[in-house]
């Protein structure tokens, strides 16, 4: 039990770091920089829960696809844009600039602290037991 835990506590805090690190960057971004003027060659919507609106873009005369539209797709068409997509020199990619982020890392800290409480509670019950 104590191994596995401890295993579950090392990928949730990985996986924590990294979407922290994710929209941290995404953040930078946004702030930093001015949206690019792209062209949206082709727009994918997706009408199910689990699937995601994507679109497929030029920019700099390279052409980037499965781009995440969070806003949904009817904002969208194809053609010029020069609002709503942002370039990541660093990483040499293109998105959309969204909040589902943001709820992703607030999602992802919740579950991080709340996986303390077994934790706690194991240590707990073993001090009290040596107590006794």
């Amino acid at each position: 039990m104590k191994k596995q835990y401890i295993i579950l506590m090392i990928l949730a805090s990985l996986n924590f770091l990294f979407w922290g690190g994710f929209r941290l960057r995404c953040d930078y971004v946004e702030n930093n920089t001015q949206p690019i003027k792209c062209e949206i060659l082709k727009i994918h919507c997706m009408k199910g829960m689990r699937d995601n609106n994507r679109c497929e873009l030029r920019y700099n005369n390279k052409i980037y696809t499965s781009i995440n539209l969070v806003n949904g797709c009817e904002k969208y068409s194809t053609g010029t844009n020069t609002t709503d997509f942002y370039y990541d020199s660093v990483f040499d990619r293109v998105f959309c600039k969204s909040l589902i982020t943001n709820v992703i890392v607030v999602v992802f800290a919740t579950f991080f602290v709340l996986s303390f409480i077994p934790l706690i509670d194991y240590l707990r019950k073993k001090r009290n037991f040596k107590e006794k």
